[in-house]
């Protein structure tokens, strides 16, 4: 049976908490600024996502998407007021998603280059890269400058979490390995 990894190799095995804890209420029409920890805590509980911190980076989550997929979450270009208030409660200007995927054996390179062509001429939330340790990394960044609504971000962060899963397709066959 072929083999797969996604999220980063410490995401392996560990557990997530379902569905997400939510820290503040789910507020369709609010428009975010800037993202904390409970406010994304809030979002990944709206589509479903079992989440877990990951190690000791105070920005990042491991999310668990309702499809079965597995990835990272982490708050970017965070604002140092100068405070020494907790980081979970920091904003940040931006968020970048991650899914890791370790090309198997028996996927052969062109193969792998060829669903990576083909992901990026069907999905536009999300890109592929293949970073220096041959895994491939399909990403999405959401920018808040300028606010988006917490309905728009629960869209954006439950159809990367559709991506994935197609990259998985992609990557592995139909049947998913």
């Amino acid at each position: 049976m072929r083999r797969f990894f996604i999220g980063l190799v410490a995401i392996a095995g560990l557990g997530l908490d379902t569905p997400a804890a939510a820290q503040v209420s789910f507020e369709g029409a609010r428009v975010i600024d800037a993202i904390d920890g409970p406010t994304l805590q809030t979002v990944l509980a709206e589509v479903g996502a079992a989440t877990s911190p990951l190690d000791d980076e105070e920005n990042t989550l491991r999310v668990g998407f309702p499809n079965g997929m597995r990835g990272v979450a982490r708050r970017m270009a965070c604002i140092d007021d100068g405070s020494e208030g907790d980081a979970e409660e920091s904003a940040c200007k931006g968020l970048i998603l991650l899914g890791y995927f370790s090309r198997p054996d028996d996927v052969s390179p062109e193969r792998a280059q060829a669903a990576t062509r083909q992901f990026g001429l069907e999905q536009n939330l999300a890109s592929v890269v293949i970073n220096d340790q041959g895994e491939h990394v399909v990403k999405a960044y959401v920018i808040f400058d300028g606010g988006i609504t917490m309905a728009n971000l629960a869209v954006r962060v439950a159809l990367f979490g559709e991506s994935v899963q197609a990259y998985q397709r992609m990557l592995y066959g139909v049947d998913g390995g």
